[in-house]
C-alpha cells in the first residue's frame, strides 16, 4: 500500500527515527445493538475487501510491532468514512435496525524499529482534527 511506504519515509525524513517497517490496520468502532452475525456480515461486506484484507471482531489483528499509534477523529470532527460505513451497514441489514449504529473510524500504525519511548509520542501521523494514542 503506497501510503504505508510514504508514512515510513515521512517518519524517517521528518523525525529522523530509525523505522524498519510500518503496517496499518483500519479500525471500525461500531456503537449500536448489532448481533454477532450482523457484525460479521458488515465486516465481510462493505467494511473490508476480502481479496486484500482480513477482519476481526472484538479482537485485534496487530502483531509483531514495537509501537502502535492509533489515529482517529476528535469529537465533533466529521468522520466521512464512518458516516458512509453507518449508511452501508443500515442498507446491508434487513430488516434495518431500529436505530442505525454509530460508526467511528481510526487507523492503527504498527511501527517496528528502535524508537525511544519519548520519541514515539512525537509522531507525524496525526493531521489536524485527529487524536492519537500510543501503545508499546
Amino acid at each position: 500500500m503506497p501510503w504505508v511506504k510514504k508514512t515510513r519515509r515521512r517518519i524517517i525524513e521528518n523525525l529522523h527515527f530509525p523505522v524498519d517497517e510500518v503496517k496499518t490496520i483500519d479500525v471500525y468502532t461500531i456503537d449500536g445493538r448489532l448481533s454477532l452475525q450482523d457484525l460479521k456480515k458488515a465486516a465481510a461486506g462493505p467494511l473490508s475487501d476480502p481479496v486484500i484484507q482480513h477482519f476481526a471482531i472484538d479482537s485485534g489483528l496487530a502483531d509483531r510491532f514495537d509501537w502502535m499509534i492509533e489515529v482517529g477523529f476528535r469529537s465533533g470532527v466529521t468522520d466521512n468514512v464512518g458516516k458512509t460505513a453507518r449508511e452501508a451497514i443500515t442498507l446491508l441489514l434487513e430488516p434495518a435496525p431500529a436505530e442505525a449504529p454509530r460508526v467511528y473510524t481510526s487507523r492503527q500504525y504498527l511501527i517496528s524499529g528502535p524508537i525511544k519511548r519519548n520519541d514515539a509520542g512525537k509522531n507525524c501521523l496525526q493531521p489536524a482534527g485527529q487524536r492519537s494514542h500510543r501503545t508499546v
